[in-house]
């Protein structure tokens, strides 16, 4: 094999790789915005409902405890408390008084 024909799938490897690297990196930073928005999704659909919106911690992954209940404060919820079914702990918020989603 000659130099040039190594240099080129050398530099196709290279490509890929990083190419690879970019979308992993990408998709790294965005798991906490679609995390958010899933969130806010579940938190108005309950609203609409008339019902507290039950989250779990699970499926709003990456977001920390501390950080569901932050977005959903600025979103114009309330925390309401623990509520455990089956063994799992759901954090349940309710639509703040005077707060109109749609």
């Amino acid at each position: 094999m000659s130099a040039v024909v190594f240099v080129v799938i050398a530099a196709l490897f290279a490509a890929m790789a990083l190419f690879m690297l970019s979308s992993a990196v990408l998709t790294l930073l965005q798991g906490p915005r679609r995390a958010v928005e899933r969130l806010r999704k579940d938190l108005a659909k309950a609203a609409g409902e008339g019902r507290l919106a039950e989250i779990s911690p699970a499926t709003a992954y990456p977001l920390s405890v501390e950080m569901i209940r932050e977005a959903a404060e600025l979103d114009g919820y309330q925390y309401v408390d623990v509520y455990r079914r089956n063994g799992m702990g759901l954090l349940r918020f309710r639509l703040t008084e005077g707060t109109h989603h749609e």
